[in-house]
C-alpha cells in the first residue's frame, strides 16, 4: 500500500514541478496587468467568505476537534477563541485594515487550528495559500482603510507576488486533479455525490443532489478536468 502511494506522490510532484518550470518563462500577470480594483474586490469577497465560513465552523468543533486532541495551549487560547480571532482577522482583511498583518493573522491561525483537525481538505489549503499571498500582494491599495489612512501595502513587488500566487494555485489544482485520477471513486464519478453527503461541509438542503447520479457523474468529472486543465491553460495566451 505504501509503494503505490509514494509513486503517486512522486508522479504528482514531477508533473506539478514541470508545469511550474514552464510558467517561469512566461509570467501570467504582466507588468501593469494587475488592476488594483480587481484585487480589492477579491480581497473583500475573500475576507467576507472566510468570516462566514468560520461562523459556520463553530458548529463542527466537537466533530473536527474532539477533546482527545486537546493541546496544552488550549488553556491560554481555547479553540473557539482562536476561531473568533481568525474571524476578526478576516473582517479586517475585507475592510483593508492593516491588510498584510490581517492576512498574516488569518494564515497563522489557520495553520494552528487545522493542524489539529481530523480533516484537511483542498478548501483549507486554498484559504491558507490565499492568506499567504495576500500578505505580499498589494490588495489594500484601493477601497480600503489602508488607502484612506496612507498605510503601507505590499511587501514585495505586486506583479511578482501575483505570478507566484497564480502559479501556486495552478500547481495545487493540478496536484488535486492528478490525485483524483488514482481514486476509484472519482473515476466512477462518485466523488461529488460523496462530498455532498459530508455533514460538516455541506448544508442539509443540498443533499438531494445525491439522488441524481447522472448529475453527480458530470460534476465529478467536470471537477477533475477543470483541476487538470487550469495549469495547461496558462500556456495558451488566448485562454488567459
Amino acid at each position: 500500500m505504501l509503494r503505490p502511494a509514494l509513486a503517486r506522490s512522486a508522479a504528482t510532484a514531477a508533473v506539478a514541478s514541470l508545469g511550474g518550470f514552464i510558467l517561469c518563462f512566461e509570467p501570467v500577470v504582466q507588468p501593469g496587468g494587475a488592476r488594483p480594483e480587481a484585487l480589492a474586490v477579491f480581497r473583500i469577497a475573500f475576507g467576507l467568505l472566510l468570516a462566514l465560513r468560520l461562523h459556520r465552523l463553530r458548529r463542527a468543533v466537537p466533530v473536527l476537534w474532539p477533546s482527545q486532541r486537546a493541546s496544552p495551549w488550549d488553556r491560554r487560547l481555547p479553540l473557539v477563541r482562536a476561531i473568533d480571532l481568525w474571524q476578526l482577522g478576516a473582517v479586517a482583511l475585507a475592510a483593508g485594515l492593516c491588510t498584510p498583518a490581517a492576512a498574516l493573522v488569518c494564515l497563522v491561525l489557520g495553520l494552528y487550528i487545522f493542524r489539529r483537525s481530523y480533516t484537511h481538505s483542498l478548501e483549507d489549503v486554498l484559504f491558507q495559500m490565499t492568506s499567504f499571498f495576500l500578505v505580499r500582494a498589494d490588495a489594500g491599495a484601493v477601497w480600503s482603510v489602508d488607502a484612506r489612512w496612507g498605510l503601507p501595502g505590499a511587501i514585495i513587488d505586486p506583479v511578482l507576488a501575483l505570478n507566484l500566487w497564480w502559479t501556486a494555485l495552478a500547481l495545487l489544482l493540478l496536484s488535486a486533479g492528478f490525485e483524483k485520477l488514482f481514486s476509484p471513486l472519482w473515476r466512477r464519478g462518485l466523488g461529488f455525490s460523496l462530498f455532498v453527503g459530508l455533514p460538516h461541509l455541506v448544508q442539509r438542503r443540498f443533499r438531494f443532489l445525491r439522488r441524481m447520479p447522472a448529475l453527480g457523474w458530470v460534476l465529478s468529472w467536470t471537477t477533475v478536468v477543470t483541476e487538470l486543465g487550469y495549469l495547461p491553460a496558462a500556456l495558451s495566451l488566448p485562454v488567459r
